[in-house]
């Protein structure tokens, strides 16, 4: 099981776990709220259009750390089953064909250093994970957010066929002792661990004391994958 912390908010294509998008496309403003109304239906077929270009430019970054020698685990249009971001009130359907819109054009610019990390959440939600779920071709991984329930390892599991499954948000890190084995997890910045309710500083210390909790420094050189 690998940790790791970050900021919530935080997106981006740099190396390690990344997010996209962080804002609207295609009817949406740049730098809009990512909850702002948006048919991107329209322009799934559409190569001049602005969903393309946006779509072309995050391509482009992770080109950029492919030819520097850098993997990235890519988590677009994350929390697929919530209904909240504009990439998921379109209904699943839409949502499968923007993944695979988006794969597409990775593929077709030559990225081959990304694993594709499908992520919803496993539980608490009013349609299935596995209803969003791209297909195996078009991702490497599947993950959940928050960890609401101890079936939502299962639940993963359950999405694809041998896919690595992970906790890609949580509010406190795991532990190895009881929790499932996930393959990585990751915590929220120390400003959102009030919202836990945990005495997460302490969690983190009985994590990172765990030997089946493996930590950056003992991860391998993966620029020589």
């Amino acid at each position: 099981m690998a940790a790791s912390a970050r900021s919530r908010s935080s997106t981006g294509t740099g190396p390690g776990p990344a997010s996209w998008p962080s804002s609207g496309t295609g009817t949406a403003p740049r730098g809009g709220n990512y909850s702002a109304p948006c048919d991107f239906v329209p322009d799934l077929g559409n190569p001049s259009s602005k969903l393309y270009q946006d779509i072309d430019l995050v391509v482009r970054e992770l080109k950029k750390m492919g030819d520097a020698g850098i993997p990235v685990l890519f988590r677009p249009l994350h929390e697929a089953d919530n209904n909240y971001m504009w990439w998921t009130k379109k209904g699943a359907d839409a949502h499968k064909q923007l993944w695979r819109l988006i794969f597409h054009r990775a593929q077709a610019a030559g990225v081959d250093n990304v694993l594709w990390v499908f992520n919803g959440m496993a539980s608490g939600q009013s349609t299935p994970l596995s209803a969003w779920y791209p297909g195996d071709a078009y991702a490497d991984l599947v993950t959940s957010d928050y960890f609401q329930s101890a079936g939502d390892f299962a639940t993963c599991r359950s999405v694809g066929t041998g896919k690595t499954v992970a906790v890609a948000e949580t509010f406190s890190p795991l532990q190895p002792a009881s929790d499932a084995a996930w393959s990585y997890f990751v915590v929220w910045a120390s400003r959102d661990w009030a919202g836990s309710g945990k005495d997460v500083p302490a969690l983190w210390r009985n994590a990172m004391a765990d030997p089946r909790t493996i930590s950056i420094d003992q991860l391998p050189d993966m620029t020589r994958w």
